[in-house]
C-alpha cells in the first residue's frame, strides 16, 4: 500500500499536481549552487592564466618598443579584470542564497512549510542578471517562486548589471593605467629608431683636399667657398660653378694648372 502511495505521489509531482518536498528542494538548490560555484572557480583560474600570458606579452613588446601592439592587449586585460569582478560578485550572491537556504532547512525541521525570504529574493534578482549563470539561475528562480520561497522576478531584473556601453572614457583610462604599470622602465630600454646618416658634402671635401695639396695653413682651410681659393689665371669659363663630384674634378684641374705654371 505504501509503495503504491509513493508511486502516486511521484506521478503527481511530475505532472505538477503536488508540491515536492521543500526539504528536497533545498537540497537540490544547494547542490546546484555548489556546482555553479565550481564552474565559476574554473573560469576564474582560466582568466588568471590568460592575464599572466598577456602581461608577459605586453612587457616583451615594451622592450621592443612596439607600442601599437601593446594597447589591444591592455584593453583585453581591462575586460578580463571586469569579468573577474563580475564572477566574484556572482559568487558572493550565491553564498548569500546558500546561507538563506540553510536557514530555511533549519526552520523546516519544525515546520514543513517554506517561508518567503526577501534576502533570497534580492540575491536571485542579482544572479539572474549575471551572464555566466543567468540561464541556470532563472530556472532556479522559477522553482523557488513555485515553492513560495521568492516572489515573481520582474522582466527588467533580467537586464545585465554590468553594462559596458557608455564607459569608453573610463575604459581608456584603465587601459592607460595598465600600460603605465606594466611598461615602467621598459620603454626606456627599447632600441632607438634608426636614424639617417648625414649626406656627405663632396664639394667641401674637395676644397679641403685641394688646399692640403697646396700645403695650405690651417687658416687657409677655413676659406668659405671655392671662389675664395687663389688660382692661376685660366681661360674664362661660362659654365656655372661645379657642385659635388664635379667640384672635385674642378679642383684637380686647377691644381694641375698651378703646378704647370
Amino acid at each position: 500500500m505504501s509503495s503504491e502511495k509513493s508511486r502516486t505521489t511521484a506521478f503527481l509531482e511530475r505532472v505538477g499536481l503536488k508540491q515536492p518536498d521543500p526539504r528536497e528542494l533545498v537540497k537540490e538548490w544547494t547542490r546546484n549552487l555548489r556546482r555553479e560555484q565550481r564552474m565559476l572557480d574554473r573560469q576564474l583560474r582560466q582568466i588568471e592564466r590568460e592575464e599572466l600570458k598577456m602581461q608577459r606579452d605586453i612587457k616583451m613588446l615594451a622592450k621592443k618598443g612596439e607600442m601599437a601592439a601593446i594597447r589591444p592587449l591592455a584593453h583585453s586585460l581591462v575586460q578580463s579584470k571586469k569579468a573577474k569582478n563580475r564572477i566574484n560578485v556572482t559568487k558572493a550572491h550565491m553564498n548569500s542564497v546558500n546561507l538563506q537556504l540553510r536557514h530555511q532547512a533549519a526552520q523546516m525541521r519544525m515546520a514543513q512549510v517554506m517561508q518567503s525570504s526577501t534576502k533570497v529574493m534580492a540575491a536571485m534578482n542579482s544572479l539572474v542578471k549575471m551572464p555566466e549563470v543567468a540561464k541556470n539561475m532563472q530556472e532556479m528562480a522559477m522553482e523557488m517562486e513555485r515553492a513560495g520561497l521568492i516572489e515573481e522576478i520582474m522582466d527588467d531584473a533580467m537586464e545585465s548589471t554590468f553594462d559596458d556601453e557608455g564607459m569608453d572614457g573610463e575604459a581608456d583610462a584603465a587601459v592607460d593605467q595598465i600600460i603605465a604599470e606594466l611598461t615602467t622602465g621598459l620603454l626606456d630600454k627599447a632600441p632607438a629608431a634608426p636614424t639617417t646618416a648625414p649626406k656627405t658634402d663632396l664639394a667641401a671635401q674637395g676644397k679641403q683636399l685641394y688646399l692640403q695639396g697646396l700645403g695650405a695653413s690651417s687658416d687657409d682651410l677655413n676659406i668659405s667657398s671655392l671662389e675664395d681659393i687663389p688660382v692661376a689665371p685660366t681661360a674664362p669659363v661660362s659654365a656655372p660653378v661645379p657642385k659635388g663630384d664635379d667640384a672635385v674634378s674642378e679642383l684637380d684641374r686647377r691644381l694641375a694648372a698651378l703646378q704647370a705654371g
